[in-house]
């Protein structure tokens, strides 16, 4: 078995890095939830404007993690990588977690490429028209071909969380997610971004964290470590109902 302990000595490093934040925000049923899921559009040489999911393009831009290539094996080695933690645990927290994970995963994929919603499920993905809401601010520089007259990112909301009985709507923009979702590990960090949301009010803890997920290091690490890693990064497990 592979010793944790160089994972120890990088989170004690980490940590003067990532905050130790509470994991679980309120979120009132029935209310929108803007938790940092942009586009964020980039202009080519051409003039034509290219869309990117904004935890993907930080990621690349400021690689803490080796991102996973962008083939149709990512989907299922992340799933597989989930699946060898659920099987091998005996944390009840980190089951609910995983099993949870693993029901939003598939539901997001299915719903998305299908582009059909399915209302009798705990987690429904639905075209929609996006309010405006404001998201943390973008703590990366970005190019400046992905930046407005102003300097500000050129960010479009891409996904709105509702909470409604129990049940998680993603109401997401169609225009930016079809051409998005083609890419197997865009449609991944999109999907993952939205459930990691429920463990995290912060969207920079999200970033990080949905980047790790999607990194040949969590791919082949041993399952405590991960839990670890999970808790350097801000993501923190609520007790799960027994």
């Amino acid at each position: 078995m592979t010793s944790s302990w160089p994972y120890v000595l990088y989170f004690a490093k980490m940590s003067v890095f990532f905050s130790f934040l509470i994991s679980v925000p309120a979120k009132p049923a029935g209310t929108d939830v803007g938790n940092g899921g942009d586009a964020v559009i980039c202009s080519n040489e051409g003039g034509d404007a290219t869309p990117h999911f904004l935890d993907e393009l930080i990621a690349l831009l400021d690689p803490v993690w080796t991102l996973v290539p962008s083939d149709a094996k990512t989907r299922k080695a992340i799933e597989t990588q989930f699946s060898r933690i659920l099987l091998g645990s005996n944390n009840h927290d980190e089951k609910a977690f995983v099993a949870d994970f693993i029901d939003a995963y598939s539901a997001g994929f299915v719903q998305i490429q299908k582009a059909q919603p399915n209302s009798l499920g705990n987690h429904i993905w639905n075209k929609g028209l996006l309010p405006k809401i404001s998201d943390e601010a973008v703590e990366v520089t970005l190019p400046q071909n992905c930046l407005l007259p102003n300097g500000n990112a050129n960010t479009v909301q891409l996904v709105v969380q509702t909470f409604v009985k129990g049940q998680n709507f993603y109401s997401y923009n169609a225009e930016l997610m079809t051409p998005l979702g083609k890419n197997q590990r865009t449609l991944s960090m999109i999907i993952l971004h939205e459930f990691l949301w429920r463990y995290s009010s912060s969207a920079r803890v999200v970033r990080e964290a949905n980047a790790f997920f999607h990194s040949s290091e969590f791919l082949t690490m041993a399952p405590q470590d991960v839990h670890l890693t999970m808790i350097s990064l801000g993501i923190f497990l609520p007790k799960a109902d027994l």
